[in-house]
Order: C-alpha cells, then structure tokens, then sequence
C-alpha cells in the first residue's frame, strides 16, 4: 500500500490515480509515501468525516456525541404516590373525627323528649318563667309520696341549670337554714342559705364561706320538691333550678 501525497490517504501499489482526490500519482514508487499497514497513522484531517476506500460517493458524517440514556423516574413517582396517599388519609381522619360526635338525626328524632310534669308547670310562677330558658336540661321529678310534710330535715339533690347540686335544710315553722354544694366542687365547698318558707312559697338568700351574700333561690317548697329561679347577684344571671327530696 502506498499513500497519496495529496490527501494522504492509502491507495494500491498499482494505482496511477488516487480514488479520493483523484490527483495523479508518480509513476515513480519513491516519490510515493508508503508504509507497512501494520504500522499505518492516520494524517491529521476532520475527525467527523471518514472516507471509505475507492468510495466515490458523498462522506460518512460520524454522530458527534452519543445520546444519552433516558433518566428512571420510578422513585420520583413512588416517592409523590406516597405522600398523596398519606394526605388522603390525614383528611379522611380529620373528617371522621370531626362527625365521629355528632348525633345522627334518626337518633335524635327517635330519643323521647322530656317534659316537666303539670304539677311542676302549675307550681312555677309565671315572673320566672319569662327569665329562664325553659331548653335547659331539669331533672325529671319522681312521683311524690302520699304524705309530706315541709316541717323538719330535708335532703334534697337536682341541678342549677346544668350544674348538679346537693341541698341539705331544715325547716322549723316558717324559718328555712342549711347549706348546699356543686357535684363539681365537692362536699367541701358548701355554701349556706338562710330564708322563709311561707304557704309553699320559699326565699333562700345564698352566702359564700367568707359571708358574702352572693344569690338567691326563690321558688316553692311543698316537701318534696323545691324548685324555681336562682339569681346570681355578681352577674345577673337568673337560672331554673329544681332539687327533690332523696
């Protein structure tokens, strides 16, 4: 093989023309360059275009960089699957907490609807009956014995509006003592009532342990049952209250 002086490319012994440039070559083998193929170096020329021999067609343009390989995103869509299924459930635990409580309405419309007994009705005056509200929850009264008397010692238990009470008085003619305590505070926190029990109708004035005169209960006693309107002096508040003998 020998080699074009013109291009440098490799041509046979016995061409008299090169195939690539088509310059004439020498017919003098010495003033032609050539070299074993074992040992054969590329001239320098553009790397992007390679010629194949005796090609007499348009060059090869060689790809300039290779294309790279696509990116795996699998993590990145696990990783988003995850955190949209965990907000799911955080909101689905929120909205199941917030409606865990509240009363169905089938229930609410099943559940019978407490009323005060005639006698109650009858017996609260009607002033008092313009200053409460008649939704608060009252304990129901249980059927009164046969035979009562006002006269004497009396325990009675029931609420202030929705707070529970206890009521411990004694009756001596038409003088009215004792004490009573919120379920909610305990039995060492005892307030004192002194009042008048005149016919049925009764007046406690309620003192605090350090003597403030701090309420007052007026309604009707007739042994078994008092009940009526509870007056806070501090706020103002008038409250239905109602305690029965135990």
């Amino acid at each position: 093989m020998k080699k074009c002086p013109v291009c440098f490319e490799y041509v046979p012994d016995d061409a008299s023309t090169c195939p690539f440039c088509r310059s004439p070559l020498s017919a003098n083998p010495q003033n032609n360059i050539t070299e074993e193929p074992s040992t054969l170096k590329y001239a320098s020329r553009p790397q992007d275009t390679v010629r194949a021999p005796y090609a007499t067609g348009a060059p090869y343009n060689a790809p300039s960089q290779p294309v790279p390989p696509k990116k795996n995103n699998s993590i990145l869509y696990f990783i988003i699957g995850v955190l949209a299924t965990a907000l799911l459930f955080l909101a689905g635990l929120i909205i199941y907490n917030y409606t865990k409580d509240e009363p169905k309405t089938d229930d609410v419309q099943s559940k019978p609807t407490a009323t005060a007994s005639p006698v109650a009705e009858e017996a609260t005056p009607a002033a008092a009956a313009e200053t409460y509200d008649r939704s608060e929850a009252q304990p129901v009264v249980a059927p009164r014995p046969r035979e009562v008397t006002t006269e004497g010692y009396h325990h009675l238990s029931g609420s202030i509006s929705k707070y529970g009470i206890t009521m411990d008085i004694e009756v001596s003619g038409d003088y009215v003592q004792g004490t009573y305590y919120y379920h909610s505070k305990g039995r060492s926190n005892k307030m004192s009532v002194y009042g008048n029990l005149y016919g049925n109708d009764m007046s406690l004035e309620e003192y605090a342990p350090d003597g403030n005169n701090t309420g007052r209960f007026e309604g009707t006693f007739d042994g078994y049952c008092f009940q009526g309107t509870f007056v806070n002096y501090s706020s103002g508040n008038q409250l239905r209250f109602s305690v029965v003998e135990q």
